[in-house]
């Protein structure tokens, strides 16, 4: 019943904080179509404009911490074994 009533009194301000599926796509849109960006590589947008990324955004032992976490559960699922190499991670830390 509590769910409900947070629903009830939430649901009439989303419209102000939050992107229905048209508006939230447009980014994705734009950065698959624009002309100009088709060289732009490792950058984050947002609203369809490069943005600077978060410290955490920058941090490569995170980055390559997830992406061993992200190989280990996709050998799980898949059932597949991964290549677990981070030359991918380490040649992105190169561009920053």
């Amino acid at each position: 019943m509590s769910a409900i009533c947070v629903k009830l009194m939430t649901y009439p301000w989303m419209w102000l904080f939050m992107k229905n599926p048209t508006e939230g796509a447009q980014c994705a849109i734009r950065l698959a179509t624009d002309p100009q960006l088709k060289h732009v590589t490792g950058e984050y947008f947002n609203d369809c404009e490069i943005a600077a990324s978060s410290e955490p955004g920058k941090d490569m032992e995170l980055a390559k911490k997830l992406y061993m976490q992200t190989m280990q559960v996709l050998e799980k699922i898949t059932k597949l074994q991964v290549s677990k190499e981070l030359d991918a991670v380490e040649a992105d830390a190169e561009l920053l």
